[in-house]
This record gives C-alpha cells, sequence and structure tokens, in this order.
C-alpha cells in the first residue's frame, strides 16, 4: 500500500522536483559510509538537495518519495539476499520481523500525518526516514561472500 503511495507521489510531483531528483547523491554517500551509523545519515541525502531549490510541499514530497522508492527497492532485494542464504527458522524470524516493521511503518507515517502538517509531505518524509533507517538495517544483515 505504502509502496503505492510512494510512486503516486513520486509520479505525481512536479516536474520540477522529478528533474531535480539524483539518487547518484544517495548512492555515493552510501559507498563512502564506513559504517551503519554514517549509512543512516546517508537516508535523505538526494531529497534534501533535491528539496533545495523547490518552494512548495508538493515538490518536497516528490523528493522525499522518489528516495522512499528507491530505498524500498533497496529493502526488497537485501530481503530477497537474506532469505535465500537463511534457513528455515531465519527465513520465518526475517518474514515475521519484516512484517511487523511494515506494520509500524505504516501507521507511524499515518501518524505523522494526522498530527503533523497534515500534508503528504508529512507522510512521504515519514516513509523516507523510516524506509531508509530500516534498508540499512537489513543490509547489515546481507550474507558475506
Amino acid at each position: 500500500m505504502k509502496a503505492l503511495f510512494l510512486a503516486l507521489t513520486f509520479l505525481g510531483a512536479p516536474l520540477s522536483a522529478q528533474q531535480g531528483f539524483d539518487v547518484s547523491v544517495t548512492e555515493a554517500c552510501m559507498a563512502d559510509a564506513l559504517g551503519y551509523e554514517e549509512q543512516q545519515y546517508c537516508v535523505g541525502a538526494a531529497a534534501r538537495q533535491c528539496m533545495e531549490y523547490l518552494e512548495d510541499s508538493q515538490g518536497f514530497a516528490g523528493c522525499a518519495g522518489a528516495e522512499a522508492a528507491w530505498w524500498e527497492a533497496r529493502i526488497n532485494g537485501s530481503f530477497a539476499r537474506i532469505s535465500s542464504a537463511a534457513n528455515e527458522e531465519q527465513a520465518n524470524a526475517l518474514a515475521k520481523m519484516q512484517a511487523a516493521w511494515l506494520a509500524y511503518r505504516d501507521e507511524i507515517c499515518a501518524f505523522e500525518q494526522v498530527f503533523g502538517a497534515g500534508e503528504a509531505v508529512s507522510e512521504a518524509e515519514c516513509l523516507l526516514w523510516k524506509t531508509g533507517d530500516q534498508a540499512v538495517f537489513l543490509e547489515d544483515y546481507l550474507p558475506r561472500n
């Protein structure tokens, strides 16, 4: 459901937000990060740069939604890699944790939208931070080759 929201947020964003979004900023940050804490700092890097030249909340939501969708794809890739290397007990624990995390993320971001500014940007930014943090968390569990 939220993945659809992320896609629609980005697709519905003004052209200027789409043109200003460059995920290579976040990719470079992740490549240079030396550990978990530095990687967490990378969450939002591309969205922050995209937002620098925008003045409306719909544009801000587009920047945040675009990066959140990128992090969501990383989560999906990490989940698949971890699952394929896990034994049955580990795979079950991973699936249970991810389902609980997804429900948590969706509820906390819905709360943020209601109690925040009441605009799509509140929920989009929440989805960005929570999704990025989860992606970094899961990547720490990727099988080492």
